[in-house]
């Protein structure tokens, strides 16, 4: 569930009339939800004191909107600490207010109504826990997020000797890993969506930035997929407005860049989602949905297909140690692909299930755990990651089991038990004979 602050700005104002106030809550440090905003309220708790003879409400104002708040909470501390008066019989004793407000604009303002004269005291914001850029033509970009994709993309950041040194060594060991077990391997690296629509971004990109380092590290020969171009040129919008991640049709050109890379052949790609449809639909995306009110734009979506028919084991996790296996007897490639992946992969199942007749996706951000890859035993090999992690590398050495124990660890005990239960649950209903090993990478000692 999306989570949201409250940017809070005090106003430059004159009135003798207000003596004092103060707006407790909301502040800038708590969390909102969705629900909180729209459904419950946000509590509106302070006090405000008028100058001697005169009359104050205050209120929180949504465009011309005003409602405003009752001064009815006796607050003995003001009385004590602002005007240093006894409380007990104190005329201004209920000069504090709390009420929860339903909010409906991603602006308001709090104020004061003094002698019937309203002045605005504080302007808010409602805003995400990251922030959100505003490109051109209504696109949405990260904007703080933690891997600083804004400096990335203006070269205030690069490489330091250390992942460069990583780079290397990952790239080395994947090729090696890919050569003693005679698979084929690509790695795929999901463009920032700023580098595809760089002219939807409101920044110029640097003449070298960290991804051009990436790249500039790659030995000869290197199966690297990293499809700028081909998005580009895509013949349908290939990254969504309001999101990070590419669109539907977006995941098809990767997949099918991923796939020739691996060895398919381009023609039996063609045939396969020659017939695809699409259709327009509202959709708000993981940057509309933390803005409020939220934004949405319109977006083709896949129709006709879903891999969620052939999904036959899903471990419960969220993001890093997930697992997924796909299973999908009517692909054109009856080999078994392992995918070792990230967030942009999830969009990339609906084709994939249709290239590669079985799918075992682990969530690594493209580091790699040698052990799986020896229980899978797979036909084709991807790693995927996208391009703004990576200023730091992705590892050869990565154990899912500890990625597993960690989080566990950190999970209440009901949630522990509900991913084990879940998750074997469903492994139970496949034949796929590696599926039960999968199983037993969750550690049940945490459990």
């Amino acid at each position: 569930m999306s989570t949201y602050r409250f940017k809070l700005q005090a106003l430059q104002y004159q009135c003798s009339k207000l003596l004092r106030w103060c707006l407790d809550l909301p502040n800038d440090e708590v969390d909102v939800t969705i629900a909180d905003l729209t459904e419950h309220g946000v509590w509106f708790q302070g006090w405000m004191l008028p100058a001697e003879g005169a009359s104050v409400r205050p209120f929180i104002r949504q465009s011309d909107s005003y409602h405003f708040f009752e001064r009815a909470v006796n607050r003995d501390d003001v009385i004590q600490a602002v005007l240093g008066d006894s409380s007990s019989h104190h005329p201004e004793r209920q000069c504090g207010f709390r009420e929860q407000v339903i909010i409906e604009q991603g602006e308001w303002y709090f104020g004061a109504e003094v002698d019937g004269l309203p002045i605005d005291l504080i302007a808010a914001q409602v805003v995400g826990v990251f922030n959100v850029l505003h490109g051109k033509d209504g696109w949405l970009f990260l904007d703080n997020d933690t891997n600083r994709s804004v400096d990335q993309f203006t070269g205030k950041i690069l490489l330091t000797e250390d992942v460069k040194s990583g780079w290397k060594h990952y790239f080395k060991n994947t090729a090696l890993i890919a050569e003693q077990r005679k698979c084929p391997f690509a790695l795929l690296i999901a463009p920032a969506k700023e580098s595809v629509y760089s002219e939807k971004y409101p920044f110029v990109k640097a003449d070298i930035t960290a991804i051009d380092e990436v790249l500039g590290l790659l030995p000869p020969n290197y199966p690297l997929v990293y499809p700028v171009e081909l998005l580009r040129r895509a013949a349908i919008r290939s990254f969504r407005i309001t999101d990070t991640h590419w669109s539907p049709y977006g995941a098809c050109v990767a997949s099918c860049a991923v796939a020739e890379a691996l060895g398919v052949g381009t023609k039996k790609l063609t045939q396969m989602f020659a017939n695809d449809a699409y259709r327009l639909r509202k959709s708000g995306g993981d940057l509309g949905n933390k803005l409020f009110p939220r934004q949405a734009a319109e977006e083709a979506m896949l129709v006709g297909f879903s891999y969620r028919k052939f999904l036959c084991y899903d471990n419960g996790f969220e993001n890093f140690g997930r697992i997924l296996v796909l299973h999908h007897p009517g692909a054109i490639v009856q080999k078994v692909c392992l995918v070792f992946g990230s967030s942009s992969s999830y969009s990339m199942f609906d084709y994939l299930s249709r290239i590669f007749s079985e799918v075992i996706f682990i969530h690594t951000a493209g580091s790699i755990d040698e052990s799986v890859i020896e229980l899978i035993k797979p036909d084709y090999l991807i790693a995927q990651t996208n391009a703004r992690f990576i200023v730091k590398a992705p590892e050869t050495g990565y154990q899912l089991r500890n990625t597993m124990q960690e989080k566990l660890s950190q999970m209440p005990v009901d949630k522990r038990q509900a991913i084990y239960k879940a998750s074997k649950s469903t492994s139970n209903a496949s034949q796929l004979a590696y599926i039960k090993d999968l199983h037993e990478y969750l550690p049940t000692a945490a459990l």
